[in-house]
Formats: C-alpha cells, sequence, structure tokens
C-alpha cells in the first residue's frame, strides 16, 4: 500500500487531490486477481497492489504531526505534497524541512 499525505490550506485544493487520488483508470486488485485465476490457478497478486492510503491536512502543524507520528509507528509516507503558500502560517518549505 502506497502511503500518501497532502497539505493544502484551500479546502477546493484538497477537494481536487481526493477527486485526483479516486479515479482509478487502472483495474482494480480484485479485477486483476479474477483475471489472474482465469488464466492460470498458480498466479497470485496481492489485493492491496494497487491500493493508495492518502492523509489530507489544511495546516502545517497537524501534517508534521501526522508524519512524525507515522514514523513512530514504522508506517510513513512514501510521498508528501505539500502547499508551498500557506496564508497565516509555516509553508511547505518548512514543512518539507520539519519531516525530512
Amino acid at each position: 500500500m502506497l502511503r500518501i499525505i497532502v497539505m493544502d490550506d484551500e479546502i477546493q485544493a484538497l477537494k481536487l487531490y481526493k477527486n485526483a487520488f479516486s479515479l482509478r483508470p487502472y483495474p482494480t486488485s480484485e479485477e486483476l486477481e479474477a483475471k489472474a485465476s482465469a488464466q492460470s490457478s498458480a498466479a497470485h497478486l496481492s489485493s492491496d497492489a494497487n491500493s493508495l492510503d492518502v492523509s489530507y491536512c489544511n495546516n502545517s502543524m497537524d501534517t508534521v504531526d501526522q508524519v512524525k507520528q507515522s514514523v513512530a509507528s514504522e508506517n510513513p509516507y512514501a510521498v508528501a505534497f505539500l502547499d508551498i503558500r500557506m496564508e497565516g502560517q509555516e509553508d511547505g518549505v518548512w514543512v518539507a524541512e520539519q519531516i525530512r
């Protein structure tokens, strides 16, 4: 499973990310497994091969906290999408420095 964290202070931007990550232009794990089973009983595909675990934050401190918690629990995020310009709070550059 690929873990992703997204930080943006604009709700509309977070909605766009949610829409983008919810699109499934590729077959689901179940569809792949059904196809593999039909072709060969020896084929094996992980049921979470195409899974995404996406967290959304609208402020910098919550993002840093979530990333630190994920590392502490030994289940870190693989990718972070960070808003570079955040109104009235630390920006994405600061967050990147904190989670490095």
